[in-house]
């Protein structure tokens, strides 16, 4: 390895000047393009262009596609914040991440001030037991939760709600669905006030009304359960409450019965299927309260809403965000596609000028502030151009592939190695002193020069010579620094190949 130990002293001005410019011209000679290398330059050149024509159509295309994505979440997203109901999505911890306005409306909370508070804070003292249990219920994946809380709007006012909520991500996330529920809980507690009053009300719910006896057999049936049935009260009276339950529904809401006829004053909730008259399937809400201990009710009551609009609206609010999350995810992976095209070299996958010079403007300035060195290894192939003459361009291609991966492979991961152009690579190894660079390229030199390789039955081999430099040791700037190792390795080539040189 051929190492220079001292810098020459400088000439006369006039005298380097003149013996520059002589030795220009005689490069210039020797360095004059055959019109074959003139003609593969412009087909390089035009190539080139025709690739970065199909990139600037497909970000074309791209932007079109993303438009319409937006288009898209404008629409979902006015669905999504003019729902009737509040929608939460909530982290493991109970951290919300997203509400709708109707949520933030429930609550009295700007929406974004909702945003990364606990949803506990809004449930008030008494109700956090309850909120507690349902909550590691839910994170415990076992299917839809479904609870009422009293919550605080705006940490003051006190109103009902029913919070049903799924897990999703595999217990990282949940959604759920707040619906005021006050003027329910205030009709049930006045409906105890006396029978009178109670039958009016249930006449002229919207909700149906549903009275049990012990055994779940129907003793009464309001309007409203007619409607959302279409079977008269006639009809109904006399049969099991869970006769027009959906067999896959029909177990839970036994359970839920004989929980409500076994505990005298409790109130139990759950989501339903029923069959209406015409054959169809209607999902309903329906909250059971066991009022046997009271006086001149003696029943169970079940207060039945249709839910199946909201059902409907919510599976499309979902699939349409599931659809936009996908649309979204594979925008973001055709830009990183793009982003690593355009900073890779197609040939050997190794980085381009673009990104090394994007590279070295983030790390010179901290090299600056933290005061280590950045070393520079800028090398090529020994008579690359023989290798193309003599065995083809694609023998050339290939002992470029190979030379990239021997660089990748006795690199440091943190290494940034560049394709500088042409058969020349550059290496930008940071905090490492002269020392430890000329190590590595003599090591990249000596593994270079022990690979064989064959193209089309033909074997050959080939050396490379190395120049390095250091930041700030050799430039004030990392420009400077990379002039003085281009000028390393000419000194290199000019002293024999094959061996490694500082400025």
């Amino acid at each position: 390895m051929n190492m220079k130990k001292k810098r020459a002293q400088p000439a006369d001005a006039a005298e380097l000047r003149h013996r520059a410019e002589a030795k220009l011209s005689e490069h210039k000679k020797k360095a004059a393009p055959s019109p074959a290398a003139e003609a593969d330059s412009l087909r390089l050149v035009h190539e080139l262009q025709v690739h970065q024509i199909e990139l600037e159509m497909q970000n074309e295309e791209l932007m079109r596609a993303r438009a319409e994505l937006e288009e898209a979440y404008r629409q979902f997203s006015n669905l999504y914040d003019f729902a009737p109901v509040g929608y939460f999505t909530l982290a493991r911890n109970g951290t919300i991440h997203d509400a709708n306005l109707a949520g933030a409306n429930l609550l009295q909370v700007e929406r974004s001030k909702l945003i990364k508070r606990r949803f506990g804070l809004f449930v008030s003292v008494e109700s956090r037991p309850a909120f507690s249990v349902f909550f590691e219920k839910l994170l415990s994946g076992d299917g839809k939760k479904t609870c009422e809380l009293a919550l605080l709007k705006n940490g003051e006012a006190r109103f009902w709600a029913r919070l049903e909520a799924t897990c999703f991500e595999g217990g990282q996330e949940c959604r759920a669905v707040l619906v005021d529920i006050t003027a329910r809980r205030q009709a049930e507690e006045k409906l105890r006030e006396s029978e009178k009053r109670f039958r009016a009300l249930i006449e002229y719910s919207y909700d149906g009304l549903t009275l049990l006896d012990t055994q779940g057999q129907i003793i009464y049936y309001s309007p409203s359960i007619e409607r959302i049935t279409g079977y008269t009260s006639d009809e109904r009276v006399e049969q099991s409450g869970l006769a027009l339950v959906h067999p896959d529904d029909r177990e839970q809401g036994t359970r839920d019965l004989r929980e409500i006829v076994l505990n005298p004053g409790a109130v139990n909730s759950g989501v339903y299927r029923i069959r209406h008259k015409n054959g169809s399937w209607r999902w309903v809400e329906s909250v059971t309260r066991n009022l046997l201990t009271e006086p001149g009710v003696q029943a169970i009551v079940m207060n039945t809403r249709d839910i199946t609009d909201r059902k409907q609206a919510e599976e499309l609010l979902l699939a349409a965000h599931s659809q936009l999350q996908a649309h979204l995810a594979e925008i973001e992976k055709l830009q990183i596609e793009l982003r690593e095209q355009a900073i890779r070299d197609p040939l050997t996958g190794l980085y381009n000028r673009r990104y090394l010079f994007e590279s070295l403007s983030r790390e010179v300035p901290r090299a600056i502030r933290e005061g280590y060195p950045i070393s520079i290894i800028l090398l090529d192939i020994d008579h690359f151009k023989i290798i193309n003459d003599t065995f083809g361009h694609d023998a050339g291609d290939k002992a470029l592939r190979v030379l990239a991966t021997q660089l990748k492979t006795l690199s440091r991961a943190e290494d940034i190695i560049c394709r500088y152009g042409g058969d020349e690579h550059l290496i930008v190894m940071h905090n490492t002193t002269a020392d430890k660079a000329l190590e590595r390229a003599d090591q990249l030199r000596k593994a270079i020069a022990r690979k064989r390789l064959s193209h089309t039955g033909k074997a050959f081999k080939f050396t490379g010579s190395f120049g390095v430099a250091v930041f700030p040791v050799d430039g004030a700037t990392i420009e400077e620094v990379i002039s003085a190792a281009d000028h390393a390795l000419y000194q290199s080539k000019k002293t024999g190949r094959n061996r490694v040189t500082l400025p």
